[in-house]
């Protein structure tokens, strides 16, 4: 999703909380289809760590893994369509 895609009111939080994204207009970051919603919490592809893991690894066929604690996170695989499977792991 886009920033634009969002209300008034989650643009602004989408502002506060990646600011180092910069200002939102058509050729900027922040406008760029990073933006997915997750458990009623707004995340952007680049807060996501890349996975290299073999195969038998939990996290084998996933693209990418953000922390939410020492011991769970969130787990992203995007397709080639740009679509985003979302998933959780915890240890």
């Amino acid at each position: 999703m886009s920033i634009f895609d969002f209300s008034p009111k989650q643009q602004q939080q989408i502002r506060n909380d990646f600011d180092w994204l910069g200002d939102a207009d058509e050729n900027s970051t922040l406008s760029s289809c990073c933006f997915f919603v997750y458990r009623g919490t707004i995340h952007h592809l680049a807060n996501f760590l890349h996975v290299n893991a073999e195969s038998g690894s939990d996290f084998y066929g996933w693209h990418g893994a953000e922390a939410d604690t020492y011991f769970s996170g969130t787990l992203v695989k995007v397709l080639d369509d740009g679509q985003v499977i979302v998933g959780r792991w915890a240890s």
